[in-house]
């Protein structure tokens, strides 16, 4: 989409600044977030953090994985991540325990195991994890949003090569909460429905804490309450470029994995004239 901007500055080499909606200078990405938050666009509460927030999310759900008791990666007690993050021995050390996390976050369980890491681990030290940026229910709200297979697939990409995929995140986050009036007789949700050191490195049995089974034995309480929901949850990852921007290998090939989970992808380009793009407000 196009977003047609007043420009406080066209100074080639100087970041783009244009006049918001609320009339004071912002970044393309303060006015993109601006424009999905009005109504007619459809009302999106959202964030501009490239792969911060996805680096909490992936710190939180993975928490005992990167802690786990896996020999020669931990020298000091102080670390904040593993020594093999960034290498290509950190997955295959570690294959059935993520394999396991990454199961679980597909099944519709993030909201829970978010909610067990911050209780046993909020504010200690780990790499990529902002603890005072999101409260506790909006993190769990957001993971909702994004549904299972696309968190569980963005978490794959980063443990399978944290170093490659560790940057070129779109710009945006947005997600929303729609109420939906139920048809007699149902309540589920259509579409996309939530789906050895200081920090502890024990592997949590996923299958025992939330459940796989039938009845209400053994099934979490995310899960109870999906069953009984009303609310639709979306959310969307935009590009944001300004008028001389263009998408570079890193964020395309981020678009393409992205789309390929079947997550909404945008890219976004503010422009000055309505000459340049088709425009949408």
């Amino acid at each position: 989409i196009s977003i047609l901007g007043r420009p406080v500055n066209r100074t080639v080499g100087m970041k783009s600044r244009f006049y918001g909606y609320d009339g004071c200078s912002c970044t393309v990405e303060e006015l993109a977030l601006q424009h999905y938050a009005k109504e007619e666009y459809g009302q999106w509460v959202g964030v501009h953090s490239e792969n911060g927030i996805w680096n909490t999310l992936f710190g939180i759900l993975m928490w005992d994985v990167l802690f786990a008791d896996v020999p020669d990666v931990f020298r000091t007690p102080f670390q904040t991540a593993p020594l093999d993050l960034d290498t290509d021995a950190f997955y295959p050390a570690r294959r059935d325990l993520i394999e396991v996390h990454l199961l679980a976050i597909q099944e519709g369980n993030a909201q829970d195991m978010i909610a067990h890491c911050w209780a046993e681990r909020e504010g200690t030290l780990c790499r990529g994890v902002n603890w005072e940026r999101h409260s506790l229910s909006e993190l769990q709200v957001i993971a909702a949003c994004i549904g299972g297979d696309g968190l569980a697939a963005v978490c794959r990409l980063l443990a399978e090569d944290h170093v490659a995929w560790s940057g070129g995140m779109p710009d945006l986050l947005l997600w929303r909460e729609r109420k939906l009036a139920p048809e007699k007789g149902e309540g589920t949700l259509p579409g996309n429905a939530n789906g050895g050191n200081a920090h502890g490195s024990h592997a949590p049995d996923y299958d025992a804490k939330f459940g796989k089974g039938n009845g209400e034995e053994g099934v979490s309480p995310t899960q109870r309450n999906r069953e009984r929901d009303i609310t639709l949850r979306e959310a969307k990852l935009v590009e944001v470029k300004g008028p001389r921007d263009r998408l570079s290998e890193q964020q395309m090939a981020w678009i393409d994995a992205l789309v390929s989970a079947g997550l909404d992808v945008e890219v976004c380009k503010v422009v000055e004239s309505i000459e340049d793009a088709d425009v949408s407000n």
